[in-house]
């Protein structure tokens, strides 16, 4: 009749970021990935005034940046770190420096480059 054995998994709630309530913020990104591994990104912006714009331009730019990856993963570190979750951020480098040294590995150069010819 009764099961209390099951844990019911409890429904995720979508909760919307209040940035907005803060007057100094013109746009925000966020990034997140979802139970299944889909990722997804949400923008937002106050407005669309020709500030608004720039400022967010200023963010894209931002996200391009290869420093603002090595700023992220130094935030995630010291987060990870404080959180005595050493081995977590151990297990995320590993794997990220795979992928560098995989994406480096694929990258097509010619086998004799033109100025090893002359």
């Amino acid at each position: 009749m009764f099961n209390f054995f099951k844990k019911k998994k409890p429904e995720p709630v979508e909760q919307k970021s209040d940035w907005h309530k803060e007057d100094l913020v013109d746009a925000c990104v966020v990034y997140y990935v979802k139970e299944d591994g889909e990722v997804y990104v949400d923008v937002e912006m106050r407005d669309y005034e020709e500030s608004t714009v720039n400022n967010f331009f200023t963010l894209i730019e931002t996200l391009n940046d290869k420093g603002s990856f090595l700023e992220l993963l130094e935030i995630a570190k010291k987060g990870l770190l404080d959180s005595g979750k050493e081995d977590i951020f151990l297990e995320l480098a590993i794997r990220l420096a795979s992928k560098i040294n995989e994406d480096e590995f694929l990258k097509e150069e010619p086998c004799i480059r033109p100025s090893d010819v002359l």
